[in-house]
């Protein structure tokens, strides 16, 4: 069957970069699942994109769908037909819904009787008829964080559709979206000077005319391959270094069309602000690439990406410089102005600021937080001189966001590092100093715990005093609406607890934390549960991320104190043993154990002599005999071992349900069986409630 290649391109006022990836991905895949259920084959979807263009090219499709024989069964012959052998409603149907003539229609003999049937040859469609179907579906099915409406209001894109293309060999598919029509033409990179229109012959000339005549690598690797070789090179001739540049690299490449690197720089005197502010202009507000010294220290060159060829973008080098140099001096300007007061200065003025609707402000959130690391560090028994550098971060651990570096805006993102720098200047002790940068860490689920232990302390009491607060005043994260980034605060938490291994109870905090909000809350306790259960969700998908079983994290949560050390050792340990034939035959005798008994809600206490079979008299001693010993084992946090004592008295548990008839007539006999597997589970459940687990020939 002949083969063409199909472009598709959707040229687009300049998108935001971070939309660009996804936007390209979903216009691809849809291309090729649409394709695949239309019977159509290909090599392959490839992708292209600049900040002006979405493109695909579909690689070697066929020229028109295969011929199909098509064969269905309707219904039975005798509601297919009338009496007088004319076709029914049913019959006509069901051959007019199968788009064929009756001439197309017989009978045929199934194992349930005599059925009406028709068979017909299908003739395929030729593909450029269906691409005008699909390009024009595809339109719709690319979302975005973000959407606009132009022209006529009726349909949406993340920024104003200008061209699109689309050819089929050579051939043009016709598609019209919004008032603009598909056509051979398209457009060149809009900052240089052969921004003009270019004629698109056919898909195969698609990249090679865009870079010649228009100065546009579509090709996003290819770009970003030349934005990396320049800027090594620059950095090289310039003996320096790049550090850390691959996240910004990404970034760049979707901000330009046809990138040149330009070495600038700036006066060595902006070199005695901190680097982290230097760093916040050049890549943060610039993007730009920032330069290093063999010892790591930064010097006063940085690159930037021209979106221009070589002999236009040096032109561009003087405007850079200006930028950069007014940023530096609002920084310079900043530093001086922060420098000259004290943090006590800064932290009255925290008044000023409203932490949450309800909630109170800043200076408040910090009160509250000096009361959870009091808490907090004794409960982990800290020393007397960490309990007091504890205290006195909380009381200073947001005094920046006062400040003209952080509340101007310009250098919001360097809250907490800002203060760090001040702090350090005016003496503050050095694990204080840390704090009130690392009291925001961890960032995110990659990124750095607090280093020491006040910070870690406070970390904990400003997150969990988020949480409380927000969860009560109502507001939940639901979907992707999650506007104080509670999930980011809350596994924050987890991973603080789990990877420092600190033995502590979480649920007594939050009870605390709940207590000190006191009349900001309308409703005592209001969210709590709520707030219990997102914890729930928060630390088994921790766990699960360190490869524990999704059952093996439910049965650990479900009996769960929120003690994390308690949380992270029962559920290593039965993750280790879950697959061994001990460990599943010791849970099947708790899920007989909790099955019989799981719809009863009242329970007496074990009465022996209502005993009648040696084999519940031989399981309650055995109960007797592990209870305290299980007890004891569990205070010690010798799980392993309580293990070991639930496998002994597996046998015990199997012997009772092989010799004994559990739902009895008698009531009282009845009733003391159950009490007695009631006691049993619950020893069990001081592991777990094992009954979550979940083997594979159980699903």
């Amino acid at each position: 069957m002949d083969k063409k290649d199909f472009l598709f391109e959707i040229g687009v006022e300049e998108l935001p970069a971070s939309y660009i990836a996804p936007a390209v991905l979903a216009l691809s895949g849809y291309f090729d699942e649409s394709l695949r259920s239309k019977n159509l084959s290909f090599t392959r979807v490839d992708q292209y994109s600049t900040p002006r263009r979405l493109t695909i090219i579909v690689k070697d499709l066929d020229v028109k769908q295969r011929d199909e024989i098509v064969e269905r069964i309707g219904p039975a012959k005798r509601v297919a037909y009338n009496e007088d052998g004319t076709l029914s409603k049913a019959g006509a149907g069901f051959i007019r819904g199968a788009q064929c003539e009756e001439a197309d229609s017989f009978i045929v003999n199934t194992s349930k009787g005599e059925y009406i049937a028709v068979k017909k040859m299908m003739l395929g469609e030729q593909t450029i008829h269906l691409l005008e179907e699909i390009a024009t579906a595809a339109l719709k099915k690319i979302s975005f964080p973000k959407t606009m409406y132009w022209r006529a209001k009726t349909e949406k894109f993340a920024r104003p559709i200008r061209w699109l293309v689309a050819i089929y060999g050579e051939e043009l598919v016709k598609v019209e979206y919004n008032g603009i029509k598909t056509d051979k033409i398209t457009n060149g990179n809009v900052l240089s000077k052969t921004g003009k229109a270019i004629v698109i012959d056919t898909p195969n000339s698609y990249l090679s005319k865009l870079e010649i005549d228009g100065l546009v690598i579509a090709d996003r690797e290819k770009r970003k391959r030349s934005i990396e070789d320049q800027i090594i090179k620059l950095s090289t001739e310039n003996n320096s270094r790049l550090l850390n540049y691959k996240e910004l690299l990404e970034e760049v490449t979707d901000i330009v069309e046809y990138p040149t690197a330009v070495l600038a720089s700036f006066k060595e005197d902006y070199l005695t602000l901190p680097n982290r502010l230097i760093e916040a202009t050049l890549v943060k507000n610039q993007k730009y690439f920032p330069l290093y010294n063999e010892d790591g220290g930064m010097n006063s060159h940085f690159i930037f990406i021209a979106n221009n060829r070589p002999d236009y973008a040096e032109n561009t080098k003087e405007g850079n410089e200006r930028v950069v140099k007014a940023r530096l001096d609002d920084a310079e300007f900043y530093y001086k102005e922060d420098s000259a007061k004290n943090i006590e200065y800064f932290n009255e003025k925290l008044n000023d600021i409203i932490f949450a609707a309800k909630l109170g402000t800043v200076y408040e959130k910090t009160r509250r937080i000096m009361k959870l690391a009091a808490y907090i560090s004794r409960e982990l028994g800290l020393s007397e001189e960490t309990a007091l550098d504890a205290q006195r971060l909380a009381d200073v651990c947001k005094f920046d966001l006062t400040s003209l570096m952080v509340g101007e805006k310009e250098f919001a993102t360097l809250q907490g590092y800002v203060g760090r720098n001040y702090a350090t200047v005016w003496g503050e002790k050095e694990s204080v100093a840390i704090g009130i940068e690392e009291h925001y860490f961890p960032l995110n689920s990659t990124h750095s715990l607090p280093s020491n232990e006040c910070a870690t302390v406070v970390s904990i009491a400003d997150k969990i005093d988020t949480l409380c607060g927000v969860f009560g005043t109502g507001v939940i994260p639901t979907g992707s609406n999650d506007p104080f980034a509670l999930r980011r605060v809350a596994n924050g938490i987890v991973r603080i607890l789990f990877e420092k291994e600190l033995s502590f109870n979480l649920k007594e905090l939050i009870e605390y934390a709940y207590e000190l909000f006191e009349e900001k809350l309308e409703k005592d306790n209001q969210g709590k549960e709520n707030l219990l259960n997102f914890f729930d969700q928060r630390i088994e998908w921790y766990l699960q991320q360190q490869g524990v079983d999704q059952g093996v994290c439910r049965a650990v949560m479900a009996e769960s104190d929120y003690e994390f050390t308690a949380i992270q050792s029962k559920a290593i340990l039965l993750n280790d043993i879950r697959d061994t034939e001990e460990f599943k035959l010791m849970t099947i005798s708790f899920k007989r154990v909790s099955n019989i008994i799981s719809k009863e809600s009242e329970f007496q206490s074990v009465d022996d002599s209502l005993f009648i079979a040696k084999e519940e008299k031989e399981l309650f001693d055995a109960l007797v005999s592990k209870e305290k010993i299980v007890q004891e084992l569990v205070a010690d946090r010798e799980y392993a071992k309580v293990i070991d004592n639930f496998m002994e008295i597996r046998i015990e548990i199997d012997a009772f349900f092989d010799g004994v008839m559990v739902n009895v007539e008698d009531k009282r006999v009845r009733d003391n069986r159950y009490a007695l597997l009631k006691r049993i589970r619950e020893m069990f459940l001081t592991i777990g409630d094992l009954s979550l687990i979940v083997f594979d020939n159980e699903k």
